[in-house]
């Protein structure tokens, strides 16, 4: 395997090598399971999760306040949201991503489904924003994160989490 001047050929044979690994561990029942399962709660996390690094993708680099500010606010959300999807995850686990039934879970997922869209958007916002050192740069994705932190407070309620 021919390593370019960035190692890049080193990389993906380890992460094949893990992949192996992994896969054999779980063919073997010895993969370690996610606290989430397989399901509709994994999935809502994994959404919310996906877009919330690639917020801080975006934001790479030092910052200004303003910029700590939101990666503290986006942290504060993405807790939210796992404490949520755990603890709808022991109320309704299973492996299908089915929407369970009870008016609770389903408002939870609602709510979780709209906070991960809000965090892409808070994402995109900053893809577009001109420079996110700015105040007019950071003020669509501050938006956006405060409709995600919103959403992820009303799962929260429907769960009956304190937030």
């Amino acid at each position: 395997m021919a390593d370019g001047p960035d190692g890049a050929g080193a990389r993906r044979g380890r992460a094949a090598v893990r992949s192996g690994l992994r896969g054999a561990l779980g063919r073997l029942g010895l993969a370690r399971a996610h606290p989430l399962g397989e399901g509709l709660w994994r999935g809502d996390f994994d959404r919310v999760d996906r877009a919330s690094r690639r917020v801080l993708q975006v934001l790479n680099g030092p910052g200004g306040e303003q910029v700590d500010a939101l990666v503290a606010d986006l942290t504060a959300c993405r807790e939210l949201v796992w404490r949520c999807c755990v603890e709808a995850h022991h109320r309704a686990p299973g492996a299908d991503r089915e929407v369970p039934a009870e008016d609770d879970l389903a408002a939870a997922h609602r709510a979780l489904s709209r906070a991960a869209t809000a965090v892409a958007q808070c994402a995109q916002a900053l893809v577009m924003a001109d420079d996110v050192e700015t105040p007019g740069g950071l003020d669509a994705a501050r938006r956006a994160l405060a409709a995600a932190a919103a959403r992820a407070d009303e799962a929260a309620r429907a769960l009956t989490l304190d937030a």
